[in-house]
């Protein structure tokens, strides 16, 4: 990435060696493929949900609502990414949504909710295994179903 001087110069520059490091690993075609499908008419893709969300803790933010109030002045005219609003990044990740199951332990006096997300844990296996951070042979990872029982399973 060449560095030029350019106005106006932002404290969050350096967050854009991050992007361009997404952009080769093709993170946008993840995303195609292990996320719902988006409207045509949709402003933003999963790739600028994605990178809005990461730019918030990349950039020392605290919530989602910090990419309105302290990231949207340093985004508008970034490159690679048009900086989503905090609704539309809320609403987009609300609709991965999936039911909250509950258990209760074997003496019966307390409940614990749990959700799991097999959308999403396939897509961070996904980033993870392009990113090298985890390397593709075979891993025995132990995983739960549904039902409570354990199962090994194999990534490749």
């Amino acid at each position: 990435m060449k560095i030029r001087n350019s106005n106006p110069i932002s404290s969050f520059g350096g967050i854009n060696f991050v992007f361009d490091y997404l952009n080769k690993l093709e993170i946008d075609k993840l995303c195609h493929a292990h996320l719902p499908c988006v409207a045509a008419q949709s402003k933003y893709s999963w790739k600028d949900v994605f990178y809005s969300l990461k730019s918030v803790f990349l950039c020392g933010g605290d919530s989602v609502e910090d990419l309105h109030t302290h990231l949207k002045s340093h985004f508008l005219d970034n490159p690679y990414l048009r900086l989503a609003s905090p609704d539309t990044v809320l609403r987009r990740l609300s609709g991965l949504t999936e039911e909250t199951k509950t258990c209760v332990t074997k003496r019966g006096v307390v409940t614990h909710q749990y959700c799991t997300n097999q959308t999403l844990e396939n897509f961070n296996l996904e980033v993870l295994k392009k990113s090298g951070f985890l390397i593709p042979r075979n891993l025995p990872l132990i995983m739960i179903t549904r039902s409570f029982s354990m199962k090994n399973r194999t990534v490749k």
